[in-house]
């Protein structure tokens, strides 16, 4: 079942908002079988936070015609509503198509010294419903009651696969606020330092992502000091087990498949697009599916070849659609330093020194193109990154301990250009000795902290 969650945006994709009460769509009769009923409650921890406005989207209502309109619907203004305990939204008989997921988009302002963290929970959740919420922390925001920077949108997706109503007061659906004196949090147990951005559904709520602290501005691995906390501008790579996920349409999430295909069954690359391109090479990072899943681009996780032909199946999304990466809200993201291809490509060559690797040439037959200057906000750790960034010990490059999972690298094969380095479940850099669909991509990011 094909989602409709929020639009996404990356450095290097054109990202367009829509945001109208006007009517989006008239249609004829449709297959509706998602409703729901009840409301949405609120759990106060002394946090002063104010409630603006709450918006339904893609709801469906029936015409005088007997057509139905498919439109975003404004609840009621509730202009700076303070949020107490019980505080508590009503939502009554609401539809939307079978195929579209429910969006409640809740914009809020803080007035807290710290950051507020927002947490999404529910209970007894049906086997065909899936919920999932954006990752958001609230700014910093003393005094300014509704300052246009300082208001943030708590996002809610529902999806129902099954044909029975919901009801949103069976599930206890709530929304709660912790509060935080710094977005870098303290993982004391693992002895780490990490960020949280974006989310996984859980049997009990949403849990946030944690993306771990591996390096300074710099070449050099950070050793973990609790004392001394890490300041300025630092390397993250995705530390939470994302793996066997499940998303917001009920399917596994694109990550651990990691664009399994037929292309060269014999080698060990990454996918790549096949608009144009005949010749797979992991040295073709630019143009493969790996780059432009975790980046917000669509992509597809295998392809078939039916003599010669190159044709997509399996899954279609994206990495900010599977983990509710909301660029528009999401503070961390904000702060991430995008790199250029032309920086990616500078240091990628497989070894522990690193050295350029010669950016493509593109078949000029191809749909999509890139060039060295073109910026990606995420990136796969090249074989001298994985090795200084997060050190060389083989036991700290695991992802994460207990995981039986291989992850990509950026950097093609010395001696084999074709194909790519990976990191193995013990932390080993090595050529894949195992077939691609058992390799997934663990992205990384640079960011202002």
């Amino acid at each position: 079942m094909k989602s409709l969650r929020f639009k996404l945006t990356s450095a290097v994709m054109a990202f367009v908002i829509v945001v109208s009460l006007l009517i989006v769509a008239v249609v004829a009769v449709p297959n509706i079988n998602l409703s729901m009923n009840g409301n949405v409650s609120f759990v106060v921890n002394e946090t002063e936070v104010y409630l603006n406005k709450v918006t339904l989207k893609n709801t469906v209502t029936e015409t005088a015609e007997g057509n139905y309109q498919v439109r975003d619907v404004v609840l009621d203004d509730y202009s700076d509503l303070y949020i107490q305990a019980n505080t508590s939204i009503d939502i009554s008989d609401v539809t939307v198509f079978s195929e579209q997921a429910m969006e409640i988009d809740f914009d809020m302002t803080s007035l807290n010294a710290n950051y507020i963290k927002v947490n999404l929970s529910y209970q007894n959740l049906p086997s065909t419903v899936h919920i999932a919420s954006t990752s958001l922390y609230m700014p910093k925001n003393p005094s300014e009651k509704l300052s246009t920077g300082k208001q943030r949108t708590f996002k809610i997706y529902i999806n129902n696969t099954g044909t029975s109503a919901l009801s949103l007061s069976d599930i206890n659906l709530q929304i709660s606020f912790e509060e935080k004196t710094s977005l870098l949090q303290n993982d004391t147990a693992n002895q780490y330092y990490y960020v949280e951005m974006g989310t996984i559904a859980t049997s009990t709520g949403s849990e946030y992502i944690k993306w771990k602290y591996i390096s300074a501005d710099g070449e050099n691995a950070y050793s973990y000091n609790s004392s001394t906390v890490p300041t300025g501008t630092g390397y993250f790579i995705l530390e939470t087990n994302v793996l066997n996920t499940v998303g917001l349409d009920g399917t596994n999430n694109m990550m651990e498949v990691s664009f399994n295909n037929d292309l060269q069954s014999s080698s060990r690359p990454y996918t790549h697009l096949t608009n144009g391109w005949n010749n797979i090479s992991a040295s073709d990072y630019s143009t493969s599916n790996v780059r432009q899943y975790i980046n917000g681009y669509n992509a597809y996780d295998s392809y078939t070849n039916a003599n010669g032909i190159y044709s997509p199946s399996g899954r279609y999304s994206n990495m900010y659609a599977d983990y509710n990466i909301d660029p528009e809200n999401d503070i961390v993201y904000q702060n991430i330093i995008g790199r250029s291809l032309g920086d990616l490509y500078s240091d990628m060559n497989g070894s522990t020194s690193g050295g350029e690797v010669t950016f493509p040439t593109f078949n000029e037959n191809a749909t999509i193109k890139y060039t060295e200057n073109d910026v990606d906000k995420f990136w796969l750790l090249s074989y001298k990154e994985a090795y200084n960034l997060i050190g060389s010990a083989d036991a700290v490059r695991i992802w994460p301990s207990g995981s039986a999972n291989y992850y990509w690298l950026r950097s093609p094969w010395s001696t084999m250009p074709g194909n790519g380095y990976a990191v193995t479940d013990n932390g080993y850099i090595v050529t894949p000795s195992v077939f691609v669909d058992t390799n997934a991509a663990r992205p990384a990011f640079k960011c202002l902290i």
